[in-house]
């Protein structure tokens, strides 16, 4: 059974970069592409600024997703930042707990807000 929150979220600009591949690809996906979002300007203090996934389809040896990286970032970052930036509310799934002892399924502790009563 999962455990479906809302939290609404507030209006930021956000860096983006989504790639097809699959689970052997992630680590060093998550490496380059947090290397170059960090780059790319300062990012936003709290909850609000927390980096996140959206996953489009599943990602295992057989599928290729795809996935994207979030970075939520100050507004005077170098480039005019792209994806998902205005006010809204964000579902988010829970269910068990995590290997290392969180709630969650792994996928849920990418997603800010998630985490919580």
């Amino acid at each position: 059974m999962y455990d479906i929150k809302v939290r609404s979220m507030p209006e930021r600009r956000i860096l983006t970069i989504s790639r097809h591949l699959h689970i052997g690809e992630t680590d060093q996906f998550f490496i380059d592409a947090f290397t170059r979002l960090r780059a790319a300007g300062p990012g936003i203090d709290g909850i609000a600024g927390v980096p996140f996934v959206i996953f489009y389809g599943e990602v295992s040896e057989d599928s290729d997703g795809p996935i994207e990286l979030c970075r939520p970032v100050a507004s005077q970052g170098r480039r005019r930042p792209a994806g998902p930036g205005p006010a809204a509310d964000r579902a988010c799934a829970r269910r068990g707990v995590h290997p290392a002892g969180d709630e969650g399924d792994g996928l849920a502790s990418h997603a800010p807000g998630c985490r919580g009563p």
